[in-house]
Order: structure tokens, then C-alpha cells, then sequence
């Protein structure tokens, strides 16, 4: 059932490796928010959205680095998240 739901078809098909193990990989991201599959150099993760700036959010609060597979658009999202979090750091009060 929640993998159902995490294959949900949406505007954007998203698939990113995550450079951790399956286990690791598991405690960080819900069931049903994407599938995890084990792969020889990490887990893929795949689901649909219809907000590119919320899963990169997401993915930017997981304790492992990544690559951004699809969409292309995603790396576009969380490049702004960067970009507006290194604005936040900079600011004085």
C-alpha cells in the first residue's frame, strides 16, 4: 500500500541517488514518500511530485550526499534553496 502511494503519478518523476546504504537510506525517508532501491554505488530514490521545491527541501535535510538523476529541474530547485539559505547565514542583525 505505501509503496502505492509513493508511485503515485504527479508532474515530476523524481530519481536521485542517494550515496548511503539501503538501511541508512530507510530511517531518513518515509515509506510512502518514495520507493528506495539498493544499487551497486548507492540507493535510488524515486517518487512524484508536484513541487520540485518542496522535495528539494527534503532532500536537502538527508544526512548523505546525492545525485540529482531526474529531473533536471530538481538540481535547478535546490540550487535557489542554496542560494537562499547561504543568504540567510550571511545576515546580520
Amino acid at each position: 500500500m505505501t509503496r502505492s502511494i509513493a508511485l503515485t503519478p504527479a508532474g515530476w518523476l523524481v530519481d536521485v541517488l542517494l550515496e548511503t546504504t539501503l538501511e541508512e537510506a530507510q530511517h531518513m525517508v518515509p515509506p510512502a514518500l518514495a520507493t528506495l532501491e539498493q544499487a551497486p554505488n548507492g540507493v535510488v530514490l524515486r517518487c512524484y511530485t508536484n513541487n520540485l521545491d518542496w522535495i528539494a527541501h527534503l532532500l536537502a535535510g538527508l544526512d548523505c550526499p546525492l545525485v540529482i538523476r531526474q529531473p533536471a529541474e530538481l538540481r535547478e530547485a535546490l540550487q535557489r534553496l542554496a542560494e537562499r539559505i547561504s543568504e540567510m547565514a550571511g545576515r546580520i542583525e
